[in-house]
Order: C-alpha cells, then structure tokens, then sequence
C-alpha cells in the first residue's frame, strides 16, 4: 500500500470515550540509520469532530498494518479517489 501527499485518513471510534477525526497526508519521510532507511514515517493534520486540530507522526507500517486489521476503524482514501 502506496501513500502520497494529500491523502485522506478516517477514524471512526465506536467508543464514546474517544472522538472521531480526519486527517490528511502532509508529508512523508523516511528515518536514515547512516545509509541505510530504518523508519518511514507519515506526518498527517488531524482534525477531531469538536474542532481539535493537531500534527501526528505515525511510523508508516504500523499505519499499514491497523488500515488491514478489521478490529480498527482506519479508513484510508488515497489522492486519487478523494478528489
């Protein structure tokens, strides 16, 4: 799974105790040990339903792995579609 620049990130929680948000796809990097890529981190503005709005760094493969695992309320439009 690709990400790029202006994707759209949708978490819904079933919980009451948490808010829902959106967010979009600002930057991308990737973290270097000397020469070698170790981490690709994705930095996404989020914006909750009641206004909060904040910077997250997320390690890419964990954000991989939580949009493929059912038991999470990840949804990912990639550019492309959101448009």
């Amino acid at each position: 799974m690709n990400f790029s620049i202006g994707d759209l990130f949708v978490v819904r929680y079933i919980n009451d105790d948490l808010t829902d948000r959106h967010g979009i796809l600002t930057r991308i990097y990737t973290e270097f040990d000397g020469i070698e890529p170790v981490q690709e981190w994705l930095e996404i503005h989020w914006t909750e339903s009641n206004g909060h709005r904040y910077r997250g760094e997320h390690d890419a493969h964990y954000v991989r792995k939580t949009l493929k695992d059912k038991r999470f309320c990840w949804k990912h439009y990639p550019v492309k579609e959101a448009q």
